[in-house]
C-alpha cells in the first residue's frame, strides 16, 4: 500500500473539514499501519478492537436491510473506502458506487480497492449529478450527513436516485436543540458541523417523499462503544514512546469529547426507509 506523506497532529484536528480527516487518516495509518473506517465505534462485547467495533456499526446497518446480494449499492460520503471494501467483501453486491466530496479520501480509496468492483467518485451529496435517476438498490450515508447544509436537498436527490422500493440507511448524529452559540458556529462552519434535530430530520424524510421509514437511537450502544479505549493504544505498530503518546493524546480528546457531546447535547441515530 502506498501513502504520501503528510503531517498531522492534534492542532489540525480542529482546523477545517478537510485537515480533520487528514489528521484521523494519517493517524490510523501511522499507528495501525492501514487505513481504519472515519465513524464511531459500536458495543458487542469486551474486549473488542477500534476496528472491530467500527465493523460492528457497519454489521448493524447492513443487516437492518433485506439482503442486497446481487445489487447495487450507493455509499454516500464513501470516505476512505474502508467501509466499501469491507461491505463489498462481507455482503457480495454486484457493484458499489462511491460518492464522496473530499477528494483526498477519494485518492485514499483508489489505493485500497484493488480488483473490486467499486466505483469512486467526487461528487456532492446535495447535487449527485454523478447518479442516474432511479439506478440504486440500496444507499448507505454511514456519519457523513451531518455534514450537510442542505440536508432537504440531500433526501431529495437520494429519493431520485433510488428504484422503486430502493431501500436506505442513513447513520447520523443529531442534536437535542439549537442553541446560538457564535464564537462556536463560526467553527462548527468551518468543520461543516450542521446537525439537524430528530423532528427536523423526520420532516426533511417526509417532506423528500418518504412516507415509510423508522428511526431508533443507538447513542448508548456508541457511548459503550468507546469502552476499554485505553486497550486500543496496546494495538498500534509503532514503537516509538513519541507516536504512543502522539496517539494517547488523539485518542484521549476524541473520545472524550464525542462521549460529552453525546449524552449532553447529541444522539445518534439510524434511519432506514424504502421508497414506495
Amino acid at each position: 500500500m502506498t501513502r504520501r506523506n503528510k503531517k498531522y497532529s492534534l492542532s489540525t484536528l480542529g482546523k477545517s473539514f478537510v485537515s480533520y480527516y487528514k489528521t484521523i487518516n494519517n493517524t490510523y495509518f501511522k499507528h495501525f499501519n492501514k487505513y481504519l473506517m472515519l465513524h464511531y465505534p459500536f458495543y458487542l462485547k469486551e474486549n473488542e478492537s477500534l476496528e472491530k467495533r467500527q465493523k460492528n456499526l457497519i454489521d448493524y446497518c447492513i443487516n437492518k436491510l433485506n439482503s442486497i446480494n446481487g445489487k447495487i449499492l450507493l455509499d454516500i460520503g464513501s470516505g476512505n473506502g474502508t467501509v466499501c471494501v469491507y461491505v463489498y467483501d462481507n455482503y457480495t453486491p454486484n457493484k458499489i458506487i462511491c460518492i464522496d466530496v473530499n477528494g483526498d479520501n477519494v485518492n485514499i480509496a483508489k489505493q485500497i480497492l484493488g480488483e473490486r468492483n467499486i466505483e469512486l467518485k467526487i461528487d456532492d451529496a446535495e447535487l449527485m449529478l454523478s447518479i442516474p435517476d432511479n439506478t440504486i438498490d440500496v444507499a448507505i450515508c454511514i456519519e457523513s450527513a451531518f455534514h450537510y447544509q442542505n440536508k432537504d436537498a440531500f433526501l431529495q436527490q437520494l429519493n431520485r436516485v433510488l428504484k422503486r422500493n430502493g431501500e436506505f440507511i442513513i447513520a447520523d448524529i443529531i442534536t437535542k436543540s439549537h442553541k446560538r452559540r457564535i464564537l462556536l458556529g463560526r467553527w462548527k462552519h468551518k468543520m461543516r458541523y450542521f446537525h439537524w434535530t430528530e423532528n427536523e430530520y423526520e420532516q426533511g424524510i417526509l417532506n423528500a417523499g418518504f412516507s415509510n421509514f423508522n428511526i431508533e437511537d443507538i447513542t448508548r450502544d456508541i457511548v459503550k462503544g468507546y469502552s476499554g479505549h485505553k486497550n486500543w493504544e496496546k494495538e498500534i505498530l509503532s514503537k516509538s514512546i513519541f507516536n504512543k503518546l502522539i496517539f494517547h493524546l488523539i485518542t484521549f480528546v476524541q473520545v472524550n469529547l464525542n462521549i460529552y457531546l453525546l449524552i449532553q447535547r447529541r444522539k445518534y441515530l439510524i434511519i432506514k426507509g424504502c421508497k414506495n
